[in-house]
């Protein structure tokens, strides 16, 4: 059942294993070390020793192991998204919040006009959700779109393996995403294209707000 594989998908996301990813990454096993360093000199909470290189390391790791996505540029001074809160977002919309998008007449009338929502589904099947959405503000990981895309539909599905190629061929879920930020907006192109999603995710550099204006002068 679909539903249960995205259970169990993020049942396993709940206590990620340091010690193992640090097998398998030496990039995160290096800041894991340095943090557990800092933790034995210092009495005080875990967070206080987290640095951005270590979140930087971990992102990746979590994104490689579980889900055979890549993040090979996260420019400094950019948010570098956690894995888990994302990856529960977009299970709810596809397992909680469309299923009754899909049963009410307001859905119906909508699925041709502009979209408006976040995400609506093209057809909801006990194959794949099908999505077609907007993240508005992808930010340089475009991490919404990549799981969307490339990370969950496997899972959705009951097939694919995310140690071959069949992971993420299967999906036929599209994204569009917006950003106001150049370095942003090429920072997210280069990490779909490094996952080979170009076809499904479009980026779009868009016109910033007044507001957003105004806080970009501050």
């Amino acid at each position: 059942d679909s539903n249960d594989n995205a259970i169990l998908l993020l049942e396993e996301m709940k206590d990620v294993d340091f010690e193992e990813l640090a097998t398998k990454y030496p990039d995160f096993a290096k800041e894991w070390k340095l943090v557990k360093l800092q933790k034995q000199k210092k009495s005080q909470s875990f967070s206080s020793f987290v640095t951005i290189q270590f979140n930087r390391a971990l992102t990746r790791a979590i994104l490689h192991s579980r889900f055979n996505l890549v993040l090979p540029c996260l420019p400094e001074g950019r948010l570098v998204p956690p894995v888990p809160n994302r990856l529960w977002y977009v299970q709810w919309i596809k397992f909680h919040l469309l299923p009754l998008l899909s049963n009410t007449d307001h859905f119906q009338q909508s699925k041709e006009s502009t979209i408006t929502t976040a995400i609506v589904p093209r057809q909801i099947t006990s194959r794949c959700c099908c999505l077609r959405g907007i993240d508005i503000g992808t930010g340089a990981s475009c991490i919404y779109p990549l799981l969307v895309c490339g990370g969950t539909c496997a899972y959705c599905t009951g097939g694919g393996d995310k140690e071959n190629s069949s992971y993420q061929t299967s999906c036929e879920c599209q994204m569009v995403a917006t950003e106001v930020d150049p370095i942003s907006v090429e920072s997210a192109k280069e990490n779909i294209n490094a996952n080979k999603l170009d076809r499904q995710i479009q980026v779009i550099l868009v016109k910033p707000t007044n507001v957003q204006q105004q806080q970009q002068q501050q």
